[in-house]
Parts: C-alpha cells; sequence; structure tokens
C-alpha cells in the first residue's frame, strides 16, 4: 500500500531543522522545544519523526498540530503551504508491524516500538 503526504523532510526544514538526505532513522534537532544537540530521529522514507524529550511521534501533520497548535485539518492546510504542495510516497509495506517476524525488544519501549540503541542522544 503506497500513500502520498506533504514531505517531512520539506517542513522540518521550514521549521529550522537541518535535515540530511539517508536510509533509515537519522537524528536531527527537535524544532517544537529549544534543542541544544539532536533529541530527535527522523526518517525520510517512512516520512516519519520521533522526539525522544517532547514525546512527539507521527508524520508530518502530527509535527505540524504540535508546533503550531492547530488541528488535523488545518495542519494539511498548512502544510501544502509550508511545502510549496510537494508530497512524497510513503510504502506502508515494508513496516515492520506488517512483517510475520515478532517485534524486535530495544531500549525504548515507552510507545511499543523499537528504537536503535546507536541513536545516544
Amino acid at each position: 500500500m503506497t500513500e502520498t503526504k506533504h514531505d517531512l523532510a520539506s517542513t522540518l526544514r521550514y521549521y529550522g531543522a537541518n535535515v540530511r538526505d539517508g536510509y533509515g532513522w537519522m537524528p536531527v534537532k527537535c524544532p517544537v522545544h529549544d534543542d541544544a544537540t539532536a533529541s530527535a530521529a527522523v526518517n525520510i522514507r517512512e516520512q516519519l519523526f520521533d522526539c525522544f524529550v517532547c514525546d512527539i511521534y507521527g508524520d508530518v501533520y502530527t509535527l505540524i498540530m504540535e508546533k503550531e497548535g492547530i488541528g488535523f485539518k488545518d495542519a494539511i492546510t498548512r502544510a501544502e503551504t509550508i511545502t510549496n504542495g510537494n508530497r512524497s510516497s510513503v510504502s506502508r509495506s515494508n513496516r515492520r508491524k506488517d512483517s510475520l517476524l515478532p517485534p524486535v525488544k530495544g531500549n525504548n519501549q515507552r510507545r511499543g516500538r523499537f528504537v536503535p540503541s546507536r541513536y545516544s542522544f
């Protein structure tokens, strides 16, 4: 299953975050709170954002709702403005929840998902 969403990387850059192109989860400074060092991670391929301080986890719309204190419909409209209509394809078929393998146990189980231990924020 493939869907399109407004581009998360463009939105993070709009809010002042330094997002590098790459594969998998990459460290980034959280634009929602005053961050001295990277306390969040972003996965550009899956269009997901996760801040370990703010406890914000989600897509581009979740990030905009938290940053600007608005609802979902307004976040979609705001995303259209921020990204100039740019959208990215998000493939959900490779996500762990769709896998027949058992969940991987890791060091971060607060929301029942695995975050690799190589991210020491």
